[in-house]
């Protein structure tokens, strides 16, 4: 597996939403690739930074905003 590919699973992975063999896969390339590893410690202490916060603790321009890049770089 390459990074490209890892990136795009890297959401499934940490919602347990990927078939085994695929988690098995991409378990192979994080043991591998420490910029993947990297990344994915970043992802959970964002997700877990980004749960701490209350409702209305994001303004709406600022979700408009992180909402539209994350589907441009999912868009690629």
């Amino acid at each position: 597996m390459e990074c490209g590919p890892a990136l795009g699973l890297m959401t499934d992975y940490l919602e347990g939403a990927l078939r085994p063999i695929m988690r098995r896969r991409f378990a192979r390339h994080l043991a591998a690739c420490p910029a993947c590893a990297t990344d994915l410690a970043e992802t959970r202490a964002m997700v877990a930074a980004l749960g701490r916060l209350g409702p209305g603790a994001v303004p709406p321009d600022v979700v408009d905003e992180l909402v539209g890049l994350y589907r441009r770089l999912q868009a690629g």
